[in-house]
């Protein structure tokens, strides 16, 4: 079969290598002019291991199920030598420390009671803090890693190619048209992320509700040694080692860090260099509430920025979705990064055995 990926990110790469590997004739098309340039780069570098979701078990779920395989391909990436806590706000939280416990307990995840010395976080702001193992990746390795993976495949990566239009011709096949002219192939998978209900849209409109969200995580640096601090759950924020880059690190808020919405994708970023200096953000300043350091020993340097892409729904829910919108169309509107291997495995079995696959592990 020739096998169309849309997509050169993680979710589009991870697809297009493993397919390949099965025997299938796989192209993978990405815009830009190299690969994992937007979310898959611009994110918090979190593993998930389930504590960041616990108004969705399902999210929890899915991403310790994919961790097995995201590890096997992408093991080397991992770091987890960091002490790493999460925290409940003592006000605004939509959980309770017995909340938290208990939800661990149900996904079989571990934690301890433990907090972080008071100038990383202020113990008046906070009910409970508890240690966690969940570890972040670092981007470069990350990257080096899918590039291996592609080269040792026969994947036909085509940069700066975006997709113009799909068709569906009379034999069921389908014809992408690029720059350069148009292709026939058997299946297509959508996995651009950005342009999700855009590529969707080519084979008639997407009923699927999706929400786009402009986002910014602004990059300081501290002489602290590296650390993850999260506020759970609501409006609140995080702190985490910004990969092995040396005393840098990320910030993210909840509310503050999406600067627009839309249920349609944006053409172009905004110029976050409005949102993003110290001094006209409220990240920081809300930040800098719970975690003293973010006043007394942080220094902004720049402010990362991409666009997501999400279900529009009122749960706190990022499952990454599957679908398959008519006989060999599919699209991944991925939620968590550890599910891309598991993700592509699905779509093998789908493409391989006509079938979806029940294990979730399978290498």
């Amino acid at each position: 079969m020739k096998i169309a990926i849309i997509g050169g990110g993680l979710f589009g790469t991870s697809a297009s290598f493993i397919l390949s590997n099965a025997g299938l004739d796989v192209t993978c098309f990405e815009a830009r002019d190299d690969i994992l340039l937007e979310a898959s780069k611009i994110n918090h570098n979190r593993i998930h291991l389930g504590y960041h979701y616990l108004r969705s078990k399902e999210t929890a779920q899915q991403s310790i199920d994919g961790l097995v395989s995201f590890l096997f391909y992408y093991g080397e990436a991992m770091i987890c030598h960091f002490p790493n806590y999460y925290a409940i706000a003592s006000e605004g939280s939509h959980t309770s420390p017995e909340g938290f416990v208990k939800f661990c307990e149900s996904l079989g995840i571990s934690w301890q009671n433990a907090a972080p010395e008071r100038k990383y976080m202020n113990p008046d702001r906070i009910s409970a803090s508890f240690k966690v193992p969940e570890p972040i990746f670092d981007y470069p390795t990350l990257k080096k890693l899918v590039w291996s993976h592609l080269s040792n495949s026969k994947v036909d990566l085509r940069l700066n190619t975006p997709c113009l239009n799909i068709e569906e011709t009379p034999s069921g096949k389908f014809l992408i048209s690029q720059p350069d002219g148009a292709e026939e192939f058997d299946a297509v998978v959508n996995a651009s992320y950005r342009n999700y209900g855009k590529i969707n849209s080519f084979l008639g409109p997407d009923v699927t509700p999706t929400i786009y969200e402009d986002v910014i995580i602004p990059v300081f640096t501290s002489p602290n040694p590296p650390i993850g601090l999260t506020i759970m759950d609501g409006p609140f924020c995080s702190v985490m080692p910004y990969g092995n880059k040396p005393n840098q690190f990320l910030l993210y808020h909840v509310k503050n860090s999406v600067i627009r919405r839309s249920s349609t994708t944006f053409a172009s970023n905004t110029d976050a260099a409005v949102f993003c200096a110290p001094e006209k953000t409220a990240i920081y300043e809300d930040a800098g509430r719970y975690y003293p350091f973010l006043t007394d020993e942080a220094t902004h340097m720049r402010t990362l920025q991409t666009i997501r892409a999400k279900h529009d729904n009122p749960s706190d829910a990022r499952i990454t979705d599957i679908r398959q919108h008519r006989p060999y169309f599919f699209s991944v509107l991925s939620g968590k990064m550890t599910t891309c291997i598991s993700s592509a495995l699905q779509i093998r079995e789908w493409l391989v055995n006509g079938r979806e696959s029940k294990q979730t592990y399978v290498i």
